[in-house]
């Protein structure tokens, strides 16, 4: 009976053990799913609004993003305060880099807002695996020194193709 106890107990220390060291690294739980390709095709300003909303303790009133289609769908903008983000215009409809700019404008019009909170909306992923997460700097700088793969490591999306911020 005492062997059975003990090693209950030592399983149950694994266990523990184990489940606290993946959520010391970073809490999924608390990422919000997104889509590249989604907000490459008309689908910003819904997921801005909806990230938004998770950010009203950062962001007590954030700014109303507009977004410009053209005749035709060749073109796709959005504007939020003083900035124009463009996904893409007719030369570049068929480019294989849109979901970079959508992510990137969403990212960067989230984080301008976010500036002096303490946090970043930072990307983990990229494309049809598109998520978010709240972190301080620390947090995240934390994670890429514990995540062993740098496709895992949280990043500050960018305009720059191929890889917009993304680690690897």
């Amino acid at each position: 009976m005492k062997v059975l106890s003990i090693v209950a107990r030592l399983l149950t220390g694994l266990i523990l053990v184990g489940e606290a060291r993946g959520t010391e690294i970073l809490d999924y739980s608390q990422a919000i799913d997104l889509d590249a390709e989604e907000l490459a095709e008309g689908g910003m300003v819904e997921a801005y609004e909806r990230i938004s909303r998770e950010l009203e303790k950062y962001i007590p009133n954030p700014a109303k993003m507009e977004q410009f289609i053209g005749e035709g769908g060749d073109r796709y903008s959005v504007r939020l305060l003083d900035q124009h983000y463009v996904i893409y215009e007719p030369q570049d409809v068929l480019s294989d880099n849109l979901w970079g700019y959508a992510t990137f404008a969403l990212f960067d019009a989230l984080n301008r807002q976010l500036s002096g909170s303490g946090v970043k909306l930072f990307a983990l992923n990229g494309g049809t695996d598109l998520s978010a997460i709240i972190l301080t700097e620390e947090e995240a700088e934390n994670a890429r020194k514990r995540l062993k793969n740098p496709r895992e490591w949280p990043y500050l999306p960018t305009r720059e193709p191929p890889w917009f911020g993304e680690f690897h």
